[in-house]
């Protein structure tokens, strides 16, 4: 996988969990989440680890709102289909961000000393 996109999709997810956050006037955290991509130019190892246990909780944040907003579609007789898809693959990607942080290019980024 390209160096860049095993960055940039963590990123994403951390940015989209911000904005799910902020869409439900839960105080403080959109702003804890758009404050969490800058950690990775700290380059600790600690912060890769901890970043990967937030985006898999993350992942199960997005099954909980898949279910909560199908839910209300299905009651108020609404097509719940689309937003089953994109919200799936949203979770799915998370928790495939969450993996990521595992590959080479970001431990290598996590392990060197800072320049």
């Amino acid at each position: 996988m390209k160096k860049s996109l095993s960055f940039i999709l963590p990123i994403f997810s951390l940015l989209l969990l911000a904005a799910h956050f902020s869409r439900n006037n839960i105080p403080y955290l959109p702003y804890i989440f758009l404050i969490l991509p800058l950690l990775f130019l700290l380059r600790k190892n600690f912060i890769r680890v901890g970043i990967q246990i937030i985006l898999f909780i993350g992942g199960f944040i997005w099954i909980y709102a898949t279910y909560h907003y199908v839910n209300i579609r299905i009651s108020q007789g609404q097509n719940w289909i689309r937003l089953l898809i994109i919200l799936g693959l949203v979770s799915i990607l998370t928790f495939y961000s969450s993996f990521l942080m595992n590959s080479e290019n970001i431990k290598d980024w996590f392990n060197k000393k800072n320049r």
